[in-house]
């Protein structure tokens, strides 16, 4: 089995990056490799003050064209000694989280480099400012405020943020442990850009407040889909566009729970799970952890097989699996809100790969209406060889189990009869959480109403009183 000791690429590469969405733009020009920016000094003291952190080493700031960056991606890409990437994508393909014929490391590169206009380096402790984003500034346009030098120093306060985030709480090194649970990962990243996006608004604004962080939450989760990048596939760009809609609106509730003291809790006992991210309730009011499952059992039917990764996909990667085979609004997609907790293993056997996939699901209905839709994806999930004569779909079974669900896909698939049986036998489903009172699901669901509703009315109050109407500049200091 490959070391440990690296996240997989898409874990490194999206560490902390400031995507432009029309919010983050640059018009620092570049004279060459590595000129320093000569202004960094005031917005470092600053966000320092905003965001009441305190930085222990300053931040060298340099500048790359997106050229290099991209080569310098595709660069570590080719240098990845652990083949971890490699792994993901083919479980990718092969439980239709990824089309075949598509070179996601290729689409990963592009995406990035399309969409940000800076990043911070936890590694090498800097950051990289892109040359060149005004165009996609012109493109996106956020219109609801006027243009101005306020989003240089934006750019800066939101990747110095990081640097905070890194200082202080070792952001870097955590994503880097979280390697083996895709999911977490999300979660933590998040959390992590939720907080600069916030942080990089309250800088330019001045200060921070409840109706600026109600107005920005509000148009972030607004949002258009990535489109400087139209052919990457929604599996790469939706969770990219996650972290920051999704991630702030988290980030907002803890804000408003306990200012900045809650937004360092959070960082000190994150999210576990992209379900607490799209619920904060799950982490927030009533903590739900992910089930954990360990799976075992397949070794003596699969001997001289090898494990190469373990990995946790989550209630959002569930959600994109399914939008791809019966679109976005489809009433099946829906079942992803039952997730409860997810674990695969990818085997790997000469040049055959194969992955057995566990899902818990909060109750059998979820398992049982998930196995349904899901065997029709499966059945569309193109062969490992396209393009061959024999490009049938790829070998898969699955069979739900109260309220878990196996599935194997690839060669090993073959061998079903014999493989579930033991892995049921073997495995571990542990759930952390203690069972819900009589009566909580219809409480909550009454809780939740009431707390959507109220969320609704003091976000029309915040806009009226901005003045959106009138088209008021919201980050105006009045």
């Amino acid at each position: 089995m490959p070391a440990r000791n690296e996240a997989p690429f898409q874990s490194r590469l999206l560490i902390a990056a400031a995507i432009s969405l029309g919010l983050f733009t640059c018009a620092f020009s570049a004279d060459g490799w590595f000129q320093p920016v000569s202004d960094e000094h005031k917005v470092e003291a600053g966000i320092q003050q905003i965001r009441q952190l305190k930085l222990k080493a300053s931040v060298p700031i340099f500048h790359k064209t997106r050229a290099q960056v991209a080569q310098l991606l595709l660069t570590e890409m080719k240098d990845d000694k652990t083949q971890q990437a490699d792994a993901e994508i083919a479980a990718g393909e092969m439980l239709g989280r990824f089309r075949r014929a598509s070179n996601i490391k290729e689409q990963s590169v592009k995406l990035y480099v399309s969409q940000i206009a800076a990043y911070y380096d936890s590694r090498r402790k800097q950051m990289i400012i892109l040359d060149g984003p005004r165009e996609t500034a012109a493109r996106f346009g956020f219109r609801f405020v006027g243009y101005g030098d306020w989003r240089d120093d934006m750019i800066l306060a939101h990747e110095l943020t990081h640097a905070l985030q890194d200082q202080n709480f070792n952001i870097g090194s955590r994503v880097l442990r979280m390697a083996d649970n895709s999911d977490a990962v999300l979660a933590f990243k998040s959390l992590i850009e939720g907080d600069a996006t916030l942080a990089g608004f309250a800088y330019v604004r001045g200060g921070m407040d409840e109706s600026l962080a109600d107005f920005i939450t509000a148009h972030l989760t607004d949002l258009p889909q990535v489109s400087a990048a139209k052919n990457v596939p929604d599996a790469l760009s939706v969770p990219l566009l996650f972290q920051y809609s999704q991630g702030t609106a988290f980030v907002r509730e803890a804000y408003r729970r306990g200012g900045w003291d809650s937004v360092d809790a959070a960082f000190r006992n994150p999210p576990e799970s992209s379900a607490q991210i799209i619920d904060p309730s799950l982490y927030f009011d009533h903590p739900t952890h992910p089930v954990r499952l360990k799976i075992s059992g397949y070794e003596k039917t699969l001997a001289g097989w090898n494990k190469e990764i373990e990995d946790t996909y989550g209630e959002l990667a569930l959600r994109l699996i399914l939008q791809m085979s019966f679109g976005r609004d489809s009433s099946q997609v829906e079942v992803a809100r039952r997730w409860a907790g997810d674990r695969m293993v990818v085997l790997s056997h000469g040049k055959d790969q194969s992955v057995i996939w566990m899902i818990a699901f909060t109750d059998e209905q979820g398992a049982a209406l998930f196995a349904d839709f899901y065997r029709t994806v499966l059945d569309h999930v193109d062969g490992q060889s396209a393009g061959d004569e024999d490009n049938l779909p790829i070998a898969h079974d699955l069979q739900a189990n109260g309220k878990n669900l196996l599935v194997i896909a690839g060669p090993a698939a073959t061998q079903f009869s014999n493989l579930a049986p033991a892995i049921w036998q073997a495995s571990k489903v542990t759930d952390l959480n203690p069972p819900p009172p009589p009566g909580a699901a219809d409480a909550d669901d009454d809780q939740s109403g009431m707390v959507s509703r109220t969320t609704e009315y003091l976000r029309g109050l915040a806009r009226d009183w901005l003045g959106i109407g009138q088209r008021q500049d919201p980050l105006k200091v009045r």
